[in-house]
């Protein structure tokens, strides 16, 4: 059985189911009801039978997560104040807020495994550490997370999974 919704729009993103704040959200390159005005690449929420906008950035959603109190979103370079290099955007109830420093490169997925935020993608490195495009949150800013520098000159990873104990990595990657 599924949940029949009148649902945004448009092409492909993301869908995130969040308990906490009894909504279902939408992320990717949408429009409600042929309507761009109401939000092309927002992050739509769905709650209350009723659909709304998250406003504010200028690029699709490919990953939706909440990590403790935050809801995070990456999917692209998001731009504020003028700055470009925040693939991974915190809303504060209010606007979005940077969530790390990338300086180039984009984060590709974002998952929580064993109760830690890992963020993988495109990217050299993260809050000034040397990441090789997986990252790990600890205390308030993203660290390194032990992996072996890759053969490849443009590092690409798309996923990562906890398996017997150890992180497991899926991209453009050869150690």
């Amino acid at each position: 059985e599924y949940l029949p919704l009148p649902v945004p729009l448009g092409g492909s993103g993301a869908l995130f189911a969040d308990t906490v704040d009894d909504a279902l959200y939408v992320g990717g390159n949408y429009s409600l009801d042929g309507n761009t005005q109401l939000g092309d690449n927002a992050l739509f929420r769905y709650r209350n039978g009723q659909w709304d906008t998250l406003p504010g950035l200028n690029y699709p959603v490919s990953s939706i997560i909440r990590y403790g109190d935050s809801l995070l979103v990456t999917g692209g370079i998001y731009t504020v104040t003028g700055d470009t290099t925040y693939p991974i955007m915190r809303w504060d109830g209010v606007t979005w807020q940077p969530f790390g420093y990338f300086p180039s490169g984009g984060v590709n997925r974002m998952r929580i495994l064993n109760g830690e935020l890992y963020a993988v993608g495109t990217f050299p490195t993260a809050d000034g550490h040397a990441c090789n495009g997986v990252a790990k949150r600890q205390g308030g800013c993203w660290v390194n997370v032990g992996l072996p520098e890759f053969a490849y000159d443009e590092i690409s990873v798309y996923d990562i999974a906890l398996y017997q104990g150890q992180l497991a990595i899926a991209g453009n990657c050869n150690a």
